[in-house]
């Protein structure tokens, strides 16, 4: 697995060697060639780029922290409705997208709200939810 810490470590890193070559250019490449930048704009550009480089510092470090939010597992607990009927097997729909289900109960009528409890495959095991 890899380390969250070394990811941002490395991103990090890398923005301030992007930072320091810009400078570095800034500084002694531009004036090489002719050009000159004043000491003012060379400061803006760099204070600039430090605060970007924070700020894409600590999106990263929370956006890394976050659980996926993708994959089969994702959908055991979520409602779906059976497009056909489920005896034993059919199809429902959920988040938009067609899936084969089996019930795990007795038979289900098409158009029924149904609660999927396990992920098997391409296929759904699903059951009847509980009435409130």
């Amino acid at each position: 697995m890899v380390n969250i810490r070394w990811l941002v470590f490395d991103a990090v890193l890398g923005g301030i060697l992007k930072e320091g070559a810009l400078i570095a250019v800034a500084l002694w490449v531009l004036p090489a060639m002719g050009y000159y930048l004043p000491l003012w704009v060379i400061v803006v550009i760099g204070l600039a780029l430090a605060v970007q480089s924070g700020f894409s510092y600590v999106i990263a470090a929370r956006l890394l922290k976050l659980k996926p939010v993708t994959g089969p597992q994702t959908m055991i607990g979520k409602r779906c409705v059976t497009t056909t009927i489920l005896n034993p097997d059919g199809y429902v729909r959920i988040d938009g997208e067609l899936w084969r289900a089996v019930s795990a109960g007795g038979a289900v009528a098409a158009g029924m709200t149904v609660l999927v409890v396990a992920v098997d495959g391409m296929s759904l095991t699903v059951r009847v939810e509980p009435s409130l």
